[in-house]
């Protein structure tokens, strides 16, 4: 996976998925579908260290106020 821009706030999919209101594993489900952006955070490894970018939340939560999905 891509490592993020030192500027972008990395989250963690619990707090995603508090900031949208929906379960963790419907984060998984977006990211695993492309609908979210996930790297690794520094220094971590596996799954455990996927962090959703605050730039593809953004866009992600647009995507979802107009009614679309990509």
């Amino acid at each position: 996976m891509p490592r993020a821009a030192q500027s972008d706030q990395l989250l963690t999919f619990a707090e995603v998925a508090e900031r949208c209101g929906v379960h963790k594993g419907t984060i998984r489900r977006a990211v695993a579908s492309g609908e979210l952006t996930a790297v690794n955070a520094p220094g971590t490894r596996g799954a455990r260290g996927r962090r959703v970018t605050s730039a593809s939340l953004k866009a992600y939560l647009e995507r979802q106020a107009r009614g679309g999905k990509k």
